[in-house]
């Protein structure tokens, strides 16, 4: 009987430790978006974060209980990016720029200005990519700050017209743009959390599907999780 129990609690032991040593890993990941247009061109600016769980099987059996309880658990590791969109009446050039965390995004003197989450430090859109703002681009967004922005949306403004929070909307919602006498929409669907894309139809029928994202927790493999949270 003495041995028996011996032996038991060996494999007790064994299988426990084995669950300490194994890990799992989860994924998940949201966006939210600003849309700015002109008579010429569109922008839409993406800010994506993703998330990182990892954990030993120990951990996992007990966030399962929790979670069954309504208990979350903060994420292990968070990474964070945007996505920027230039949209003309003929063609959409898309632009993803790593480690970028910004804030609310504004029009000011023509230029796209947004600040840095961490840092603080503000940043102009430029063509193709950000630029540091220079010292008179942080002069005038002080400025129109003091004499009251717009917002926080509006329309023809110096030319100009904003929409904040696209993916608030339940379900799907479509933006009308006209751009050089043209005709576009930008639909905007939100399924379920964290399932959101983004479709643009021409004036001609034609649509084009420029991004998605299914942000719901899935496991991914080590090496897959790495990749994302490690390497980068």
């Amino acid at each position: 009987m003495l041995k028996k129990t011996i032996v038991c609690l060996i494999g007790l032991a064994l299988i426990l430790g084995a669950l300490a040593f194994l890990h799992v890993y989860y994924i998940s990941g949201g966006a939210g978006g600003t849309l700015f247009w002109n008579g010429n061109t569109a922008y839409l600016f993406l800010n994506r974060d993703s998330l990182g769980y990892r954990m030993n099987y120990l951990q996992y059996i007990g966030q399962t209980l929790k979670e069954a309880l309504g208990v979350g658990r903060p994420p292990s590791e968070k990474r964070y990016s945007s996505v920027v969109f230039t949209i003309s009446s003929s063609n959409v050039n898309s632009y993803v720029l790593d480690g970028m965390r910004l804030s609310e995004y504004f029009v000011i003197n023509g230029s796209v200005l947004s600040g840095h989450q961490n840092t603080g430090i503000l940043w102009k859109w430029d063509q193709d990519h950000f630029v540091r703002a220079s010292s008179q681009d942080q002069r005038n967004l002080a400025e129109a700050g003091a004499s009251s922005l717009p917002g926080p949306e509006y329309d023809d403004l110096d030319g100009w017209h904003k929409r904040i929070n696209i993916f608030s909307h339940k379900d799907e919602y479509t933006y009308v743009i006209n751009l050089n006498a043209t005709t576009l929409s930008l639909r905007v669907k939100r399924e379920r959390l964290d399932d959101l894309s983004v479709d643009l139809e021409r004036s001609d029928g034609t649509n084009q599907s420029i991004w998605h994202l299914d942000g719901h927790p899935r496991k991914v493999s080590k090496a897959e999780y790495e990749q994302i949270f490690v390497t980068r």
